[in-house]
């Protein structure tokens, strides 16, 4: 109370100086507070100096207590724990991952043709195969060869030795975890060779027995896994290059597993599989097809057709090796090497121009990866610039699906079909049935067939007397082959067609001169006058959802025919007429109604399962 005043309020012009004041000592002691904190920092440990035990992940209990003043409380507690490595591994996912370069460097030179490489598991030391002069020699003060032709090499029966055949062109080489190599011969005919360590000496070799007859079969790669299990890789290329007969080649991966049990896990006509290898977790193999570009995995653990591939296509792959985190080096024999993620498939080449290369292994021992380039005769070592972080496994993310073929196929054979089969004795359209059910008979007999009427995409009226239905049948689709006597062994085809209008276009008969060629020659020489049906069933697939891609050749006699059948979704199924004149007319597909009832679409080529996962049984004692 001033001179008997009462003061109810503080004036604005003296509130506002009040303020001002306030805010002043406020920023001069954030300042200072700044200013000490900045002065007497302390300096941030070195990431080697960090020891973690564990670390805590800390989530919401499942059970929140109950509400306190209309306030959810919740109650945070440990619910796992981390180990180091591990911690590790969830950085890296989700750290922005940048290219990985890597930096040429050359090993050695003056080699003859090498081509696999191995390291040995104890001394570190780089083995090489020299193809042409059959060797394998090692980095040693220089080069050193460690096995030749004058190596010794036995087959064994009951315990007795008898000489074999010296070592013939090796290739592929491997170490099992006892120091012992395994070297596979590149030739028809092509041996498993085991050269036991013996304290880093390996002076004599044996025969590994395989059941089965191979003598056709050349062998490029060989991998050694953890518990004595094994894998190899070939084809019969050359055998097939070299025969007089037009037949096609086929390719084989086998696996030896921990009891000793021989398998074909995977068997591909026109593949030529030229390296295989485990994945990091040694549960799946690796493989390269060398002619078509193929990279794909395959299941070892389900005995079941379990198989993955990426959408790339490599120039003629000849090596293939695993990276710390899953992926994979692929040596191109053009001279470059690509790194690929099987789990997104996203590639890049990370070096170029070596000329021939051949192989390409990962040193553990030494973080770097190994080339062997066949032309110039070097070795090179490609060092990545960071370490590849061990804790990730990208065939975690890798695709897997069936590598068989699906069929589809009705209990009871579509009357259109029954037509046909009728004319060779096998009638379905009688009511005493044949011996042979309908499902018995193609699963002995492959075959695609349809009946299906056809709606133009585009309106009706854009179309001249468009296709309003039909019906083809192919046995033995992609049989191929043609004797020397010209005797040709195609596939049988049926095709009809009905227009708008009536008009009905249907299988004939056109003569054509036969040519025969072999492989290996350039050379087309006239066999004889042949007589061929048009249209003429084109290759055939059935992909791994079952849907098939069918393809009827006009030949230049008629229109060509393409057809995506998809029984599953039959909305989804289509035709294309390509015309002469190069105009194409688009067609969707559905299944007629049938006055019987039942499916009219058949599926049911043969197999690729049948010779997959194929138990060869275990090799005789040696």
């Amino acid at each position: 109370m001033v001179d008997g005043v009462k003061l109810e309020k503080t004036s604005g012009g003296f509130r506002v100086i009040i303020l001002l004041a306030v805010l002043a000592v406020v920023l001069a002691l954030g300042g200072g507070m700044g200013w000490l904190i900045w002065y007497f920092r302390l300096p941030r440990p070195a990431h080697e100096n960090i020891k973690l035990e564990h670390v805590a992940l800390v989530i919401p209990t499942e059970e929140a207590p109950p509400e306190e003043n209309g306030v959810t409380a919740i109650t945070l507690q440990p619910n796992n724990a981390l180990s180091p490595s591990e911690l590790d591994a969830l950085f890296a996912e989700g750290e922005e991952k940048w290219p990985l370069q890597f930096r040429l460097e050359q090993v050695a030179q003056g080699l003859q043709a090498p081509d696999g490489l191995a390291i040995h598991p104890s001394s570190g030391e780089l083995f090489i195969a020299e193809e042409t002069p059959s060797r394998i020699s090692i980095i040693r003060d220089g080069l050193q060869v460690v096995i030749d032709r004058e190596t010794p090499i036995y087959t064994m029966h009951k315990g007795r030795k008898k000489k074999a055949a010296p070592l013939s062109m090796p290739e592929g080489i491997d170490f099992d975890a006892e120091g012992n190599l395994y070297v596979v011969e590149d030739r028809p005919g092509g041996r498993l060779l085991r050269f036991r360590n013996y304290s880093g000496r390996y002076p004599e070799g044996t025969v590994v027995p395989l059941p089965g007859d191979w003598s056709r079969f050349a062998w490029e790669s060989v991998a050694c896994g953890e518990k004595d299990t094994l894998l190899m890789a070939g084809s019969d290329i050359e055998s097939v290059a070299g025969s007089s007969e037009l037949t096609p080649y086929t390719g084989i991966i086998l696996y030896r597993d921990e009891e000793g049990n021989w398998w074909v896990p995977y068997e591909r006509l026109f593949a030529s599989f030229s390296g295989v290898c485990f994945s990091k977790s040694g549960k799946h193999a690796i493989y390269i097809e060398e002619v078509m570009g193929g990279v794909g995995w395959i299941d070892l653990t389900t005995r079941q057709v379990l198989g993955g591939h990426s959408t790339i296509t490599a120039k003629a792959p000849e090596g293939i090796c695993v990276l710390p985190d899953g992926t994979f080096l692929i040596a191109q024999e053009n001279g470059s090497v690509l790194k690929l993620d099987p789990g997104n498939d996203e590639h890049e080449v990370v070096v170029d121009e070596l000329g021939a290369i051949e192989s390409v292994l990962w040193d553990p021992g030494n973080q770097r990866a190994l080339i062997s380039a066949d032309g110039p005769g070097k070795i090179f070592t490609l060092w990545p610039d960071r370490a590849i972080s061990p804790h990730a496994d990208a065939m975690k993310y890798a695709p897997f699906y069936p590598t068989y073929t699906p069929r589809h196929v009705p209990r009871e054979c579509p009357e259109f079909l029954a037509n046909v089969l009728a004319l060779a004795g096998l009638d379905y359209t009688r009511d005493i049935r044949p011996p042979v059910t309908f499902r018995d008979f193609t699963s002995k007999v492959p075959l695609v067939a349809a009946d299906a009427i056809a709606v133009p995409v585009l309106a009706a009226q854009e179309i001249l007397n468009p296709i309003r239905r039909v019906q083809f049948v192919i046995f033995n689709p992609n049989q191929m082959a043609i004797d020397k006597d010209g005797s040709a062994s195609l596939p049988l085809a049926a095709f009809a067609a009905r227009k708008n209008d009536g008009e009905i276009i249907k299988t004939s008969m056109m003569q054509v001169e036969s040519y025969f060629s072999a492989f290996d020659s350039a050379k087309f020489d006239p066999v004889d006058l042949a007589r061929i049906a048009v249209p003429q069933a084109g290759p055939v697939s059935v992909s791994s959802l079952g849907i098939a891609t069918v393809h009827l050749l006009g030949l230049g006699q008629g229109d060509d025919y393409s057809l995506v059948l998809n029984p599953r979704y039959r909305d989804d199924s289509y035709m294309v007429v390509y015309k002469p004149d190069g105009t194409r007319i688009h067609y969707r597909l559905d299944s007629p109604e049938s006055p019987a009832g039942g499916d009219l679409w058949v599926i049911a080529l043969a197999e690729r399962g049948a010779d997959t996962w194929a138990l060869l049984g275990k090799a005789a004692e040696n």
